[in-house]
């Protein structure tokens, strides 16, 4: 395996301005024991995120995340590029409680129905 690149290390935002708070992160990155560490925190509001499970593969960082006010879960990949930039995959997943549709109820529409 690759060792972890020392270029990984420090403060990672954002390169692009975004129009969504989901893209507020900082995350910052460190060496402990020549093993990565990762923290995070939503530039918004400064609430700090718990990050576990931090595994080095040799070409990706891999993280957990958890947004204690939301409760939201994500899975961080972040890959050094060659330009020194970091690509970063943030996925979460969203859980939410359904109920089940009357027969009689009209389902909820998108947008109004034109009248032409």
């Amino acid at each position: 395996m690759k060792p972890f690149p020392k270029d990984l290390v420090g403060t990672w935002v954002h390169a692009a301005p975004w129009d969504s708070n989901d893209y507020l992160a900082e995350y910052t990155i460190s060496l402990h024991r020549g093993r990565p560490a990762v923290s995070a925190l939503d530039v918004n509001d400064g609430e700090k995120f718990r990050i576990s499970e931090v595994p080095w593969d040799g070409t990706r960082l891999r993280f957990k995340s958890k947004m204690p006010s939301t409760g939201r879960i994500g899975l961080n990949e972040f890959r050094l590029k060659k330009d020194g930039k970091v690509q970063s995959r943030f996925t979460f997943t969203v859980v939410e409680e359904m109920q089940q549709r009357a027969a009689h109820q009209a389902a909820p529409t998108d947008r109004p129905k034109s009248h032409r």
